[in-house]
């Protein structure tokens, strides 16, 4: 199963939540280390989920399931300067993005009080997702995991 595999909740469209199911099934299966591999994996894959989430927003522009973000309306887009792009104005978004590991749980977003806007769009402004995991997002959580059990464990 990988890491993504039924432990994802995208929170408010604020926060992606990825639940520590699967490292603790590992974890139970690996006592003499206990909740030190838990938590310790959680720590490893914070930042690997800040970057996977800034790189959607500057780089790829497209929603975690692969859809291209809707482009600004043109009146909208006629305000706009050239080194602006969607979700990238002044890069507060982008740079908001951190997470936390709190007991066995990592939680990864952003505090700006419009990220939730962007993530679900209201009746104005059309959904932009910048939050959750992709399956190269999932393949690079999962060697990340393999990667870090193998080094715990040697």
């Amino acid at each position: 199963m990988s890491a993504a595999d039924q432990s994802l909740h995208v929170d408010t469209g604020r926060s992606l939540h990825i639940d520590a199911r699967d490292v603790l099934k590992l974890g139970r299966r690996l006592a003499s280390k206990g909740i030190v591999i838990v938590h310790g994996a959680l720590r490893v894959l914070g930042p690997v989920i800040e970057s996977q989430t800034r790189r959607r927003i500057h780089d790829e522009k497209t929603a975690p399931d692969g859809t291209r973000w809707e482009p600004w309306s043109e009146d909208y887009a006629a305000t706009r300067r050239g080194d602006q792009s969607l979700l990238m104005d002044r890069g507060h978004l982008h740079d908001s993005i951190s997470h936390l590991v709190h007991g066995r749980a990592l939680e990864a977003g952003s505090s700006l009080i419009y990220a939730g806007t962007h993530q679900d769009g209201t009746d104005h402004v059309p959904a932009r997702p910048y939050l959750g995991v992709s399956r190269g997002n999932a393949r690079e959580i999962d060697a990340v995991l393999v990667s870090y059990f193998r080094r715990t464990l040697a």
